[in-house]
């Protein structure tokens, strides 16, 4: 079974067999779903996002494009500079993050379990939410009266 990606060199759709070469890897690793984090040949997948993979036709040229010669191995320093915002340690992007624990999701899936309802799924939130001192802060919070951005200038 296979499944699409979409090129963001060239930007069109194209066909995957389950593995693909993601744009600084030598080798070939296997799909996940960046919703649920999951091998996209297991389930369905029809109504999930889709991977941004440059296309085998284009990944020297956009590696090219890129400042990095595709001949070389890729050097880590220069790799940060097109890495996506938010990634792991692993250099993995992130699908989410939790601003009370930073506990890091790379699907959205997980990060909306832990979120729940009002972030009730979160023990650093429901540590804090029974404090007395952040509950008095957060009310101050509301009431307090932030100058808009136009008079701030």
């Amino acid at each position: 079974m296979s499944h699409r990606h979409f090129c963001p060199y060239s930007k069109h759709f194209f066909e995957c067999d389950g593995t693909a070469i993601r744009l600084f890897d030598r080798e070939p690793t296997t799909c996940l779903c960046p919703d649920h984090g999951t091998p996209i040949e297991e389930g369905n997948h029809s109504d999930c996002s889709i991977d941004h993979v440059t296309c085998p036709e284009h990944r020297r040229a956009h590696l090219i494009a890129l400042g990095h010669n595709p001949d070389d191995p890729p050097d880590p320093v220069s790799l940060l500079s097109v890495l996506p915002l938010f990634s792991d340690a692993d250099l993995y992007p992130l699908a989410g993050w939790c601003h009370w624990c930073l506990a890091e999701f790379r699907c959205r899936d997980r990060f909306e379990s832990h979120k729940g309802d009002l972030w009730n799924n979160c023990l650093a939130f429901e540590a804090l939410r029974n404090n007395k001192f952040v509950v008095e802060f957060l009310d101050a919070m509301d009431e307090f009266d932030f100058p808009d951005e136009e008079s701030a200038e």
